[in-house]
């Protein structure tokens, strides 16, 4: 194929990619949990005063944030808006990834298709769209490795590369500092840690039930690629493909900072491994197509249609567990039900001297500010103190003597059985999508 065709071939892959993770992303997952809505509240807060929510001018914050302005400045302050560098930055990797492969296989002489072949896998994959599908840091992170990838191998070439590979780089080197100091929160000084713990949680992430089957969520790999990466691997070192050691250093180092934290397996910290296992897969489909180039045209057919069948039936299955089958299973880990709950009360604040929030789940003051888009300037000038609103904890055999306030509490917080009639009264329930009830909305009599 021509060289304008492959081009074309990877823009479309990548407008195919970014279509996908277009598809319901304010709505799915089921609500924002509490980092998007405080990356979404400040960067309103920076779009209109230049200042976070705690009034500090053009903060050190992460770069989500940042990134978040201009997307708010276009969409206004919604989930969509939150959501969509995360979408955005997915699909620039998907185009990224291409040039990784020209640059680091550069004398393999299938490299283009190869490059084509990555994109694609990485278009579809799990891994890479269950953090393009929300406000994860770590898509962006990726987005700025496969630069420094990029450059670094250019460098090779032209001497001026290695400014920017040195300043993308040492950015990237902030995330593994972020890393190394949450390890040491969690374990206590790395010096302590027992080789065998570490051991263990770096090899969780090479087991088949973790990238195949379970993860942290669900599959974090396509169900087809069980056989696709030992194919790609047997013919990396079968055909002792040149560089081949830079990926299988990449893949062996990338679980380290997930190794390093409490947890037995961990698929943001090692997110990374998606870049190594992306193109071992890609030369397992490359393996195959050549094989079967050397076969009669209708096995060539019948084994080609097998494969992306197996794909689609793959990324399907992933599609149907996260939009249909998650969301109601994991929406209380969402935070859901905060939205409905501010649209509700929003409008009635004014008919009482207090209205409580609990915290029982954890930071309400972000979603109402967000869903209210409350006047960040108010918000900074008024000692952070949101009107007649308070949030704290809700003691119901107390607090149910406080006349005219309104309460958004937990079911064991506002008991249906100690909702005293002539005393207080429920307006409202709202449930979590698995029917449990997430929110009891109960006001005092006067």
């Amino acid at each position: 194929m021509k060289k304008n065709t492959y081009l074309f071939l990877l823009i479309l892959i990548s407008l195919v990619a970014l279509s996908l993770r277009l598809w319901k992303l304010d709505s799915i997952p089921p609500s924002l949990n509490w980092d998007e809505a405080a990356f979404g509240y400040n960067a309103y807060s920076i779009l209109k005063t230049a200042r976070n929510e705690y009034g500090n001018f053009l903060p050190l914050a992460p770069i989500y944030v940042y990134l978040t302005v201009p997307s708010v400045a276009l969409f206004g302050l919604t989930e969509f808006a939150v959501r969509f560098p995360a979408a955005l930055f997915g699909a620039l990797s998907v185009f990224l990834i291409y040039f990784v492969v020209q640059e680091l296989f550069k004398e393999f002489e299938g490299k283009k298709f190869l490059g084509i072949l990555t994109s694609v896998v990485l278009a579809v994959s799990p891994w890479s769209y269950h953090y393009s599908h929300s406000a994860w840091e770590i898509n962006v992170f990726l987005v700025l490795l496969l630069l420094t990838f990029i450059f670094f191998l250019k460098a090779k070439k032209k001497i001026r590369n290695y400014l920017i590979v040195f300043l993308i780089f040492g950015f990237l080197a902030l995330l593994v500092v972020n890393f190394i100091s949450v390890a040491q929160e969690e374990n206590g000084s790395p010096f302590n840690y027992y080789l065998r713990e570490i051991t263990e949680r770096y090899l969780n992430h090479f087991s088949p039930r973790f990238l195949f089957f379970e993860g942290d969520w669900s599959n974090l790999m396509n169900h087809l690629d069980i056989l696709l990466l030992p194919l790609g691997a047997f013919f990396l070192i079968s055909r002792k493909i040149k560089n081949q050691s830079f990926l299988w250093y990449i893949l062996l180092v990338a679980p380290l900072p997930a190794a390093l934290s409490r947890d037995v397996i961990q698929a943001t910290r090692s997110f990374f491994m998606i870049i190594p296992l992306t193109i071992i897969s890609a030369f397992g489909v490359y393996f195959i197509w050549e094989k079967v180039a050397k076969t009669r045209k209708l096995l060539k057919i019948g084994i080609i249609s097998v494969l992306i069948f197996g794909y689609i039936f793959s990324f399907v299955y992933y599609l149907d567990q996260f939009f249909v089958h998650a969301p109601i299973q994991n929406s209380q880990y969402w935070q859901y039900g905060y939205k409905e709950v501010v649209k509700f009360v929003k409008d009635k604040t004014g008919n009482y001297d207090k209205v409580v929030f609990t915290q029982k789940y954890g930071q309400p003051y972000i979603y109402w500010l967000f869903y209210t888009k409350y006047d960040p300037q108010k918000y900074q000038s008024q000692a952070k103190l949101i009107d007649n609103i308070q949030f704290r904890d809700i003691y119901w055999p107390k607090d149910r003597f406080i006349k005219k306030t309104l309460y958004v509490g937990g079911p064991y917080e506002l008991p249906k059985e100690d909702i005293v009639e002539g005393q207080s009264r429920l307006l409202k329930e709202i449930n979590f999508l698995s029917g449990e009830t997430a929110f009891r909305i109960v006001e005092t009599i006067k």
